[in-house]
């Protein structure tokens, strides 16, 4: 278990989230570039990337104030448990897409609202996990 963790601290996946963040606030206001790629819509990516990096760098402090307010003895962390629990809700949500899909995968299937909700949630765990606890001196 100790090596698939650090397999996933070795993946840079902060850019990937900032990709598929700004595809799922697109998507939210129905102006995904995925399905049609006009001016309007890469306008709405352009804003739609920099508030996915605004809110993961809210987040990120927020997880840091968490962490800073814990006993310097605790050996508990907020980052990695909140990415702990959304890998799991990840692993269920995908296990029960495929067995409810008997069809085979296509390359159509990769724009659909489901694929991106679900990369940004299993890459929003990642980063989660690999948020380290404050080091107070």
């Amino acid at each position: 278990m100790d090596a698939f963790f650090k397999l996933f601290e070795r993946v840079k996946s902060r850019p990937l989230l900032q990709i598929f963040g700004a595809l799922t606030i697109c998507c939210l206001f129905d102006k995904s570039p995925l399905e049609n790629p006009g001016v309007e819509n890469n306008f709405f990516y352009i804003i739609g990337f920099i508030t996915s990096g605004i809110t993961f760098y809210f987040v990120r402090l927020l997880i840091n104030y968490f962490n800073a307010g814990l006993h310097p003895s605790d050996l508990s962390d907020i980052g990695p448990s909140i990415g702990a629990i959304l890998l799991g809700f990840y692993v269920i949500y995908v296990f029960h897409y495929l067995s409810s899909k008997s069809s085979e995968m296509t390359v159509a299937k990769l724009i659909t609202l489901g694929f991106v909700y679900t990369t940004t949630l299993l890459l929003f765990s990642l980063e989660m996990m690999k948020l380290n606890r404050l080091k107070i001196s």
